[in-house]
């Protein structure tokens, strides 16, 4: 599972940032993939949320927070 996992965010990282590039229109926000794709982004996870698991029912959705240049990750 966390194989499968890892796959799916390692193939959607190009849609979303490469290395320290990110796309500017998803700085701070949050995205949802479920399959290898990008299916929700924006700033309101609960909602977001709420509209994947409706869409997908069968799927775990992987959520992510796009972070700004500014951020540090340790």
């Amino acid at each position: 599972m966390f194989f499968k996992s890892t796959k799916i965010f390692s193939e959607s990282r190009a849609k979303i940032g490469v290395g320290n590039i990110v796309i500017p229109d998803l700085k701070n926000k949050y995205v949802i993939i479920v399959n290898g794709e990008v299916v929700e982004k924006g700033e309101d996870i609960e909602n977001m949320l709420d509209r994947v698991r409706q869409e997908y029912p069968d799927e775990i959705p992987f959520v992510a927070k796009v972070p700004d240049e500014r951020m540090l990750i340790l």
